[in-house]
Order: C-alpha cells, then sequence, then structure tokens
C-alpha cells in the first residue's frame, strides 16, 4: 500500500484463506477475515468482500460500511456510492446511511458525477445523490454517461447531458454511434452527423453512414441515380469524394472500396495501396497480408505492395487465425 509519493504505507497480506493488512513493522492493521480486499483509493478506502457480502474499510482498519451489501460501487470523490441489496438498487454514504430507498431495477454508478441513470418498471430516468430527478421527463432507455452526454430513447433516439437537458431531441428513427465529438442520427430515410453539442454538421444528406475507424466514417449518396461512397470525419467534412460503388471502415489505416465490379484498397487520404483488378477480399489482414480473388473468381494471398504470395487457386481463403487460414480447394 502505497502513498502518492511511493512511501510504503503498509501491505496486502493473505493468511489462512483470507485478506488483511499489516503495517512496516509486521502488526496487523486489517484483521484477517476477508475474502477478497480491493485496492485503496487516494482516500484510503477500500472495498472488502465478508461472508459474501460487500462493505467498505479505510487503511486503519476502520469499518466505513458493514459488509451488508450483494454489491457496492467504490467511493469516488462524492460523499455517495450505489449499492444493491437482493435484486434492487439505492445508496449509501460515508456515514452508512441510505441516501437512496432500495427501490430501482438498476442504478448505474455515479463515476464522481452529482447524478447519474436510474430504472425503475421499465422507465429510465436521471437522479441525483438524494434520489430526486433532474428531470420531468422519462424515457424507455439511456445508455452510460460518455463525455457528459447519453444515448437516450424517448419517441425516437437522442441524447441528453447529466442535468437532464436534451442535447439533441429524443425524436430519430436511428443512431450510429460516432465518436467522442459527434453521432449519426436518422430521420426517415436520411442520415445527419451531429456534434456531441447538438449541431447538425451536415444536414440529413446521407443514404447510409457506417462506423468510425482511423477517423472516417464511410457514408454513401445518391448521385445521378446511383447510390456512390465516399468518406468523412467526426466534424462532417468530406476527406474522400464519392466515387466508390462500395466502401468499408477503415483497419489499419486501409479500406476495401469498389468501383463497379473491381475491388482494390485505399489508405486514408485516398491514395491506392492496392489497385482495382480484383473481384473481392476477405477482410481479415491483421498480418499484413490479404486474400483476394482475380477475375476467374480464384483466391491466392497478396501483400499490401500487391506482391502475390500464393497462386490463385482456391476456391476460398478463410480469416486468419493463429498466423493460419483454411483454404477450400
Amino acid at each position: 500500500i502505497q502513498t502518492e509519493n511511493n512511501m510504503i504505507k503498509g501491505y496486502y497480506a493473505y493468511k489462512n484463506g483470507k485478506w488483511g493488512c499489516i503495517d512496516s513493522f509486521g502488526n496487523t492493521v486489517i484483521p484477517f477475515k476477508y475474502e477478497a480486499l480491493d485496492k485503496f483509493d487516494e482516500m484510503g478506502r477500500a472495498r472488502v468482500i465478508y461472508n459474501g457480502k460487500f462493505g467498505i474499510v479505510d487503511c486503519g482498519g476502520r469499518v466505513i460500511i458493514p459488509p451488508a451489501y450483494d454489491y457496492i460501487y467504490p467511493f469516488g470523490v462524492l460523499k455517495v456510492t450505489v449499492a444493491q441489496v437482493g435484486s434492487k438498487y439505492g445508496a449509501v454514504n460515508l456515514s452508512g446511511d441510505i441516501a437512496i430507498p432500495f427501490e430501482y431495477d438498476y442504478i448505474y454508478s455515479f463515476n464522481n458525477s452529482k447524478t447519474t441513470i436510474a430504472y425503475k418498471n421499465k422507465i429510465f430516468s436521471i437522479i441525483n445523490t438524494d434520489g430526486k430527478t433532474v428531470s420531468n421527463k422519462t424515457y424507455k432507455y439511456i445508455e452510460e454517461f460518455k463525455n457528459g452526454i447519453a444515448l437516450a430513447y424517448a419517441d425516437g433516439y437522442g441524447y441528453v447531458d447529466h442535468n437532464g437537458n436534451e442535447i439533441i431531441d429524443c425524436i430519430y428513427s436511428d443512431v450510429k454511434q460516432g465518436t467522442a465529438l459527434s453521432v449519426f442520427l436518422k430521420n426517415n430515410e436520411k442520415w445527419a452527423l451531429f456534434s456531441s453539442q447538438g449541431e447538425n454538421l451536415t444536414g440529413f444528406i446521407y443514404d447510409d453512414a457506417g462506423e468510425f475507424e482511423n477517423g472516417l466514417s464511410a457514408v454513401s449518396r445518391t448521385i445521378d441515380g446511383k447510390k456512390m461512397f465516399g468518406y468523412v470525419n467526426d466534424s462532417g467534412d468530406q476527406i474522400i469524394p464519392y466515387i466508390y460503388s462500395t466502401a468499408q471502415k477503415f483497419k489499419y489505416g486501409k479500406a476495401i472500396v469498389s468501383i463497379e465490379n473491381n475491388y482494390g484498397i485505399i489508405d486514408i487520404e485516398g491514395n491506392i495501396v492496392i489497385p482495382f483488378e480484383y473481384t473481392g477480399f476477405n477482410t481479415s489482414y491483421d498480418y499484413n497480408v490479404i486474400a483476394a480473388a482475380n477475375k476467374d473468381s480464384k483466391w491466392g494471398l497478396i501483400s499490401f505492395t500487391n506482391k502475390k504470395l500464393t497462386e490463385f487457386k482456391y476456391d476460398y481463403i478463410f480469416e486468419f487465425e493463429g498466423g493460419y487460414a483454411a483454404v477450400l480447394l
């Protein structure tokens, strides 16, 4: 057990099948009676398990929260933490008193925020450390908060903040989460990219949108009656133009794309890495090689310099795993 300047404060110890703590002189500080002893936080508190129940002790051996709970989250900077009794969730404070009654079907950890998400009677709401709802609106679904906002569903998908404000109105028919800065939302048949502050960055112009990888997402638009693909960044800027018939997400800075029925591979700047002379690729290229199909629908293995590593004689090459790939001949 170390202080912030790495001075030894004591030792975790295990004896006769139980955990406890001793000081630097070998004296018992926390008795050897716990089935588990968590790491101490910056305030010198740690979770313990005693007779199958969770509690919290300090590094001096004082029991802060008696082991009476089926689960308990660690305390953060707040004086309240979520706990579980049977199938119900509530919260307790540092004095061991009940801060939020154990009447919820689930409560997310506060994670040092003064509000969290609670679930009861098939309804989600945002509550504070006193158990009071911070918004008059209830939701059918809310995910855990990330970067201060959470995906929510009421009449549709949208985003809420810790205070219950709808940063993006919960009215959209579908969602594809992007990065910490942006998210795709669908209105009727079209997709738009929104910022995490709720600004519609692009308008509803996309027929489809994919996951962000390597900072880019494959998006499609109908141009001259054809569905064409390009790539945008998480600010909505068009980085690679709409010139592809299909486009997959980037992986290791490379993406499989096609023009008509010819497949090739590009980098994140749109440069051609492997020319458009193949009829298909296997998307597994963790070993810096890729299986490709030629015009005769035969498969072979190539490098990312387009060097042929095998004959094109296989009916299919499966994904690599552990350095090997099954082939069909």
